[in-house]
């Protein structure tokens, strides 16, 4: 993934002072001003120096005259006359003009792959005076350079910072007439160092877009990242933090790749667009799409108008997560638009789900390059599991896709809980999915998920219960490897609080459950 890089333009743009006259040419000036403020010219003075006298006697003795009037005028005006010898200095010191000031031509500051760090690179310059000394300061550490060149300096370097926020640097520049210029620039500090050393499996957690909406009137947890808005009006800083945080937890945690849930509604654009414009860690993770294709068909929303957008946003990212070199597409609820309660708006509007299906690929495959498209198909596992659905209008569908994928079982919306046998439940399934995608050359892209409590939730749910544990997320992740026919394990969710499947880190149901739960899946990926 390439490395994120937060581009800085200094906020100060100060003109450079004009460069002083040359020293012979303000001695000219300031005599010129002198002799002008005497009421005599420059020739005349110069003439009055030298020159023959040819006055005759009666012209000397009234001249005599003239000049001892003149003497008695001379006292007065030389009592009067001010000392020109200080407005002579002082004219000299006014010419020298305010100090120079130098300039900041590039400040870059780098989200880096460690803890409490940042990186700096810095270039500055000053054509009228010699540059004297560079400071960097943040909240944790303050550093002084001495330039190595008179006119022209470029450096780079780290600087301490306080973990998992935001942290203004600030740097001055002085030359040796005392001028200064400063400025300032903003940039995410990791709270983990990225790890690196992983195996070979990607996992990657669904994440909402929306979750803020629920906060308020669900009775859900808490973050440790706080509660993020969801409104792109009030995406703001606190909110473009948590962003940031999340990136850094999961980085932290063997977390490289994220499934982002769009499309449930049309302010999801926004959302995408506040996200990957604001933040400065995006590009340092890998993105999928989960597009909830049977909310989308329930909601009216236009499929057309989202796999433009979306096929845009393809060209803009480069970091995308692929499967044999293709953009990853989850198309959650997929099952819906063939047998559910959306099957018969996609009969309508497009011809069947397996029409559906196509018409996104057609509008994905960006320069010759077709996605890879999973489906999801949701809580209706039966259609695999018991008889592997011999309908022509399923197989039909799961032809245009490269892959199925499962979520809960069917056994939590008719039992409602189901937390003694969620595991046996989930092999059985597991083990379905696979036979079924060996038989039809199809690819199986598990979900494995910490459990799911909807117990306290105060908006849907009706007290669904699969438990929820550390241990059930370690159980289902070794099934996920085991019957998944990709080195590709998505996890169910990041931060789906209202149905307890979140592994966010925060508290939920009064216990403080910290990262344990991204520990289970560093656990994993470090095996």
């Amino acid at each position: 993934m390439p490395a994120e890089k937060t581009e800085y333009a200094p906020s100060k743009n100060i003109a450079m002072a004009e460069k002083p006259h040359d020293k012979d040419e303000r001695r000219l000036l300031r005599r010129r001003h002198v002799l002008g403020a005497t009421g005599v010219g420059l020739t005349a003075a110069i003439a009055g120096c030298g020159g023959s006298d040819d006055s005759t006697p009666e012209e000397e003795e009234d001249k005599g005259e003239e000049d001892d009037e003149d003497d008695d005028h001379k006292e007065a005006d030389t009592e009067a006359e001010p000392d020109d010898t200080e407005d002579e200095e002082s004219t000299e010191d006014d010419d020298q003009g305010p100090p120079s000031t130098p300039t900041i031509s590039d400040f870059t500051l780098e989200t880096t792959g460690t803890t409490d760090t940042l990186h700096y690179e810095i270039s500055i310059e000053d054509t009228e005076a010699d540059l004297k000394e560079l400071e960097v300061h943040s909240s944790q550490e303050s550093l002084v350079l001495e330039p190595d060149s008179d006119d022209k300096y470029t450096t780079s370097g780290t600087i301490a910072a306080h973990g998992g926020t935001f942290n203004d640097i600030d740097v001055t520049v002085k030359n040796e007439e005392d001028g200064s210029i400063s400025d300032s620039a903003t940039a995410y500090t990791r709270e983990f160092d990225v790890l690196d050393s992983t195996n070979g499996t990607t996992v990657a957690p669904h994440y909402l877009l929306f979750m803020g909406i629920h906060w308020d009137n669900c009775n859900v947890g808490t973050p440790e990242a706080g509660r993020y808005e969801h409104e792109p009006d009030r995406m703001n800083e606190s909110n473009r933090e948590a962003f940031e945080r999340h990136i850094d937890q999961m980085q932290g945690h063997g977390i490289d790749t994220v499934t982002i849930n769009w499309g449930e509604e049309d302010l999801d654009h926004e959302r995408l667009d506040n996200q990957m414009r604001e933040s400065d860690l995006i590009d340092q993770i890998d993105i999928e799409i989960s597009y909830p294709i049977v909310q989308v068909l329930r909601r009216d929303r236009d499929v057309e108008d989202d796999m433009e957008y979306l096929a845009e946003f393809y060209q803009e990212h480069d970091s995308l997560s692929t499967i044999d070199g293709r953009p990853v597409v989850y198309l959650w609820g997929f099952e819906g638009t063939i047998f559910g309660d959306q099957s018969e708006k996609a009969n309508e509007e497009y011809g069947g789900a397996d029409e559906l299906a196509r018409m996104i690929r057609e509008s994905l495959t960006v320069d010759g390059t077709e996605p890879y498209i999973i489906g999801n198909t949701g809580h209706g596992s039966h259609s695999v599991r018991e008889g592997f659905s011999p309908q022509d209008k399923f197989m039909d569908a799961v032809d245009e896709l490269d892959a199925i994928g499962n979520w809960f079982p069917d056994e939590l919306n008719e039992e409602i809980d189901i937390a003694g046998d969620y595991v046996d439940l989930l092999e059985a399934e597991m083990d379905g999915y696979q036979t079924f995608t060996d038989r039809h050359g199809l690819d199986y892209i598990p979900v494995a998920a910490p459990g799911f409590d909807a117990r306290n939730n105060d908006c849907w749910g009706e007290g669904r219960y699969a438990g929820r544990s550390e241990g059930l997320l370690e159980d289902t992740i070794e099934l996920a490897e085991e019957y998944g026919t990709e080195d590709h394990i998505m996890i169910a969710t990041w931060n789906d609080w209202v149905e307890g499947t979140q592994i966010e880190p925060g508290s939920h149901k009064g216990e403080d459950y910290g990262i344990s739960y991204l520990d289970v899946i560093k656990d994993f990926r470090t095996s």
